[in-house]
């Protein structure tokens, strides 16, 4: 393959802001994409030399020799002790990277005030039905009938269904009240009745006797004189 193929193939892939090259086992320049001439034999980056003598591949974040900020990596050329390096501008990379956080940023801003808003929704929907059911409670407790409450929730649904039964037990409850309070009014008025003939009676017979006391009385006073 060789240095040529090396070069062919680095050339091809690497663009004018980018930067390639291939280092040979002493940390020199072989080959870079930028002046080749002018750094064949030259030592690489410090940080670079450093960074591949702690792995055989790897990732490093440098600055180039013309000082533009550099994403790179480097990986062993097979049956040599040449490494390849290439490079990227940090630049467009981090503004990318920027702009992939600022959209996900916006989109996570956007579902948490979607779901507030939501939330906010089914709280005063919620709120709502609470009323109503604190109401139809209130109507329950003096035997009104009770609306249906319209939910989806089923506890509130169980909720309004038990409303319903109580007042409906109330209002049974109400009914038999009246009903033996009238009865009892009608024992009263028969009682008082009753009674009012019993004085009646009582006031009849005490005149009776009394007439005939009196009348007999005369009588009796004649005849016990003779």
């Amino acid at each position: 393959f060789g240095t040529r193929g090396l070069q062919a193939l680095l050339g091809r892939t690497v663009d004018a802001n980018g930067v390639a090259s291939v280092i040979d086992g002493a940390n020199r320049f072989v080959w870079r994409s930028r002046d080749a001439a002018a750094y064949r034999g030259k030592q690489a980056l410090p940080a670079v030399i450093d960074a591949m003598q702690r792995a055989p591949a790897g990732t490093i974040e440098v600055a180039a020799y013309e000082g533009d900020a550099m994403h790179g990596g480097w990986a062993p050329v097979p049956g040599s002790s040449w490494r390849t390096f290439y490079g990227v501008p940090a630049a467009p990379m981090e503004s990318g990277l920027r702009r992939q956080v600022g959209l996900m940023t916006l989109g996570w801003a956007l579902c948490a005030l979607l779901g507030m808003a939501i939330a906010a929704a089914l709280g005063r929907r919620l709120a709502f039905l609470v009323n109503r059911a604190s109401e139809a409670a209130q109507q329950a407790s003096v035997g009104q009938p009770v609306p249906t409450l319209d939910s989806t929730v089923r506890e509130l649904e169980a909720l309004g269904a038990a409303l319903r039964e109580a007042s409906l037990h109330v209002q049974h409850e109400a009914a038999a009240r009246a009903a033996a309070a009238a009865a009892h009014e009608r024992l009263l008025a028969v009682e008082q009745s009753a009674r009012s003939r019993a004085e009646a009676d009582n006031r009849a017979k005490d005149e009776f006797l009394a007439m005939l006391g009196h009348e007999l009385r005369n009588p009796l006073s004649a005849i016990a004189s003779a």
